[in-house]
């Protein structure tokens, strides 16, 4: 017998601040490609841990600046 909860995804809430600006920047980029603002930050998230990684970095000892993060949130 298959365990129907096996392919269940599990999903952790958490709140972020953003500045207003980032914030204006999330909405429109949501409403311009129809892609919700949680799947664009879980996106963005997911390629800052990739990049870090890729130069052997940690979160804790990241080589990406602040303003190359917001960049990549923005897709510049």
């Amino acid at each position: 017998m298959n365990n129907f909860v096996s392919n269940a995804r599990a999903y952790v809430a958490f709140q972020v601040q953003f500045n207003p600006k980032l914030k204006e920047k999330l909405v429109l980029k949501s409403y311009e490609t129809g892609i919700s603002q949680r799947a664009i930050v879980e996106e963005a998230l997911k390629c800052y841990f990739e990049s870090n990684e890729a130069q052997g970095g940690s979160v804790a000892k990241t080589s990406l600046t602040k303003q190359q993060v917001i960049k990549q949130l923005n897709n510049e």
